[in-house]
């Protein structure tokens, strides 16, 4: 196999080495070798023993240190679109690139030239995107701490919907494939990652108030007095034995079901600690009703994650409890997966705060990066990547999953069909580029019958 060979200038090194790691090793798969250079000014790719340079230019990585996470050096808005005249038509979904950070002087890229010039820092703006460098630049947050994903530039530059990393990424393997054609790219399969939030509560568990909302909601949401029925039952005789329950909320089984019926693995993730206010679940893990949940999901082949409670999001010490505590349950009853990880409450995350707890406390994975409100690409990938923390300039070991649905944002659209539509969109996305379609769907949302034909549908559309 031919190595590649990538010349940076002399600056920014342990970032440069995280992201070609990611870009080359694992989304294209390519050996590779660094050089840094002092003299140099752009980023120059060659294979070792070859005539022809592909030249990028160094945007992003030209910041001098003191101005590094200032919001001065995010890229200009509105972005410039680029035109994919060079390559092959059938190669990209789009026929244009919108430009994070670029030369300002455009040039066509001609692969029969020596030195072959294309004017996107592709480099640089996928390390943007990754990193989500932008929110490190930010104090703004909505009513839960998180930065408003309506704030970001992706979103307001009309492409949040758009993976614009593996656009950028499928633009370096045709530079490569057209000036190196013997550089084959690794093959990507297309993956469905279906996952479920552990957030509500059994009926005898809730309080007065919510257990009233959620009867109400029996009977004039989803109109079935069956579903009334069950609750009000489960409300009184309190069974706690997992195939006793009549409970609406006891429907992992069907969740499974589903998944199981289209080949797919679900994940299931657990709250640890009680709530004290609506923000926390009110379930307590150690009874036996939770305990024979996590065995029944496991003994069918599927995965458990942690479900860190509302206030962890920022603070080491609570979130490695709660994770300790969720794998010390696992070993009792004798569940045993090859990697522990989940998803933050409420989809709070600080960057590069919460990564790099995760990171420490010994977690293999987190998906907690995606939107409530949006559907889409917040980290602008649907792949799976290690992570780099911002402030402390390291790679981690920690691999994030990002999130791109979440159902409600599904439940927010007026139309439920568009909604529907716009979610098979995505997955197309993903399928076109080989990566992770990550879906969230809370069980709440699967417990009448129309709930459930509408949940099966959907996913059997992902698949």
């Amino acid at each position: 196999m031919c190595t590649l060979i990538i010349k940076f200038p002399n600056s920014y090194n342990e970032e440069k080495r995280y992201i070609s790691d990611v870009i080359f090793n694992d989304f294209i798969g390519v050996e590779y070798e660094l050089l840094f250079e002092d003299e140099r000014l752009d980023v120059e790719l060659n294979v070792r023993g070859e005539n022809g340079r592909i030249i990028l230019p160094e945007i992003l990585f030209k910041t001098p240190y003191d101005k590094w996470l200032n919001q001065s050096t995010l890229p200009e808005l509105p972005l410039k679109r680029r035109s994919l005249d060079e390559f092959q038509k059938d190669r990209f979904i789009q026929h244009t690139v919108p430009v994070l950070y670029g030369a300002s002087d455009h040039r066509p890229f001609f692969k029969d030239d020596e030195y072959s010039y294309f004017d996107i820092d592709l480099i640089g703006s996928i390390f943007f995107c990754l990193t989500l460098y932008e929110e490190a630049t930010s104090e703004v947050t909505d009513k839960h701490g998180r930065f408003p994903s309506r704030e970001s530039i992706l979103y307001k530059e009309g492409i949040y919907d758009r993976p614009i990393v593996n656009e950028y990424v499928l633009i370096l393997e045709e530079l490569l494939r057209t000036k190196f054609n013997y550089i084959s790219p690794k093959k990507k399969n297309y993956k469905l990652v279906l996952s479920h939030d552990m957030d509500y509560s059994l009926s005898h568990e809730v309080n007065l108030e919510n257990f009233l909302k959620s009867c109400a909601g029996d009977l004039f949401i989803r109109k079935s007095p069956a579903l009334l029925t069950r609750r009000l039952y489960s409300k009184i005789v309190k069974k706690e034995r997992l195939h006793e329950n009549p409970d609406p909320m006891n429907n992992i089984d069907y969740l499974m079901d589903v998944s199981e019926s289209l080949g797919v693995v679900s994940e299931f993730n657990f709250i640890v600690e009680q709530g004290k206010g609506t923000i926390d679940v009110r379930y307590d893990i150690e009874k036996q009703f939770y305990k024979d949940l996590m065995v029944r999901v496991r003994e069918r082949g599927h995965i458990l994650g942690v479900h860190p409670s509302y206030t962890t999001y920022c603070d080491l010490q609570k979130t490695q409890s709660e994770f300790k505590k969720f794998k010390r349950l696992c070993s009792e009853l004798g569940v045993r997966q090859e990697f522990w990880g989940g998803r933050h409450h409420y989809l709070r995350w600080k960057n590069p705060v919460t990564w790099s707890i995760w990171d420490e406390m010994g977690a293999d994975y987190d998906s907690s990066v995606g939107s409530s409100e949006l559907m889409g690409f917040r980290a602008g990938t649907c792949y799976p990547y290690k992570v780099f923390d911002l402030k402390n300039r390291k790679r981690l070991k920690l691999l994030e999953r990002p999130l791109i649905v979440m159902d409600h944002s599904i439940f927010k659209m007026a139309d439920f069909k568009n909604a529907v539509q716009k979610v098979i969109e995505l997955s197309k996305l993903c399928k076109f580029y080989g990566g992770e379609f990550s879906l969230l769907y809370h069980n709440n949302y699967v417990i009448s019958k129309n709930q459930k034909l509408k949940y099966f549908q959907l996913v059997k559309a992902l698949v």
